[in-house]
């Protein structure tokens, strides 16, 4: 009984109609909700799942390869963003206060290069892809891991987060496009 409960398909909702049933038992349905919670605390709740020990499951490699690859890419594009930024800032700044006209140039023709390179490689926006794509695979990847969803929806999720960045991409080339950006 227990085997057919936990399987990756029914796992989810043989909890969550333990934790529903365990919740209204013995209670008034039209009885406030802090009386159900005071009755049943979720420590109770959780003391009366059946839990089914099993050893994770190994993540496929070229999933966990592109799930790596993204999270540096994440990294590199804020680091791009602040580096840049900041560097471009704290240039400029020197430049304007400068007395001395070669530092005024020097420091000028670097805060234009940080700032065309943000321009230029817009890491605000690869960033904000990346990471929704990122966070979305992951959150896959952990319910593969614990057998919650099968190999085929993990696929699946691979499929729409690398939408959701292009997905991502083009609403940003429509909407710089469209106001003329």
């Amino acid at each position: 009984m227990i085997d057919t409960l936990f399987t990756p398909v029914n796992r989810e909702r043989t909890v969550n109609d333990h934790l529903t049933e365990n919740v209204y038992k013995n209670v008034d349905v039209n009885g406030p909700i802090a009386e159900v919670v005071e009755q049943n605390s979720v420590k109770e709740l959780l003391v009366n799942i059946p839990v089914v020990e099993q050893e994770p499951q190994a993540v496929p490699s070229f999933v966990k390869k592109r799930l790596d690859s993204w999270y540096i890419a994440i990294w590199g594009f804020a680091i791009c963003r602040y580096l840049f930024g900041i560097g471009g800032i704290l240039a400029a700044t020197i430049a304007a206060v400068s007395t001395n006209a070669d530092a005024r140039t020097y420091f000028s023709v670097i805060a234009a290069i940080c700032i065309a390179i943000i321009g230029f490689v817009k890491p605000d926006d690869s960033y904000r892809r990346h990471v929704v794509a990122w966070r979305y695979l992951d959150a896959k990847v952990n319910l593969y891991t614990y057998r919650l969803i099968s190999i085929k929806e993990l696929l699946n999720a691979m499929s729409e987060a690398e939408q959701m960045i292009d997905l991502t991409q083009s609403n940003i080339r429509t909407y710089t496009e469209s106001s003329g950006l």
